[in-house]
């Protein structure tokens, strides 16, 4: 009989993940409610051994709340909320790795092109080349997701409710 992916992750991964997929609507949630949707998941997938992590369920969303780089809050006492912002900061945290990545590549290429011959260097120079045009397209992609993303943050009041052009 085959094993299903989610019967190999833990206990822990299994409560986190019901929290994301919970929180995952944008609207603030009660740890009551939070908890009372882990059992109800947990009942139907059949998922016994995640029955003594309710009790202290906070073990789990602590950590996924104190990361700087998640979406998800702890709003006010009790009831946490998935939120825009974090997005943002995780977009910008990509398109940095994506512009360190294109550095890397120039200076490896250019340490790798001393030592090749000279039909070698061209043959590389060509891929590199298709290397820098596909990484620079990356870049742009990753650019125009994060503009569109602040763009509807800015959209968004302090209140969370979407404010209307006219």
């Amino acid at each position: 009989m085959e094993k299903n992916y989610e019967e190999y992750i833990t206990s822990k991964q299994f409560a986190q993940n019901c929290f994301m997929k919970l929180l995952s609507d944008g609207k603030p949630h009660a740890y009551k409610e939070i908890v009372a949707y882990i059992n109800k998941t947990r009942i139907e997938e059949n998922r016994p051994e995640v029955h003594s992590l309710l009790n202290n369920a906070v073990s789990f969303i602590k950590p996924l709340v104190d990361d700087e780089n998640s979406p998800y809050t702890h709003i006010r006492h009790g009831w946490y909320q998935m939120t825009v912002q974090p997005s943002i900061a995780r977009w910008t945290h990509i398109l940095d790795k994506a512009t360190e990545l294109q550095c890397l590549i120039q200076i490896e290429t250019n340490m790798t092109l001393n030592i090749l011959s000279n039909n070698d260097r061209q043959e590389f120079e060509h891929m590199i080349s298709l290397e820098y045009d596909t990484t620079d397209l990356l870049i742009d992609y990753i650019s125009v997701c994060l503009a569109k993303l602040e763009d509807i943050d800015n959209d968004i009041n302090e209140d969370g409710v979407p404010t209307i052009q006219i």
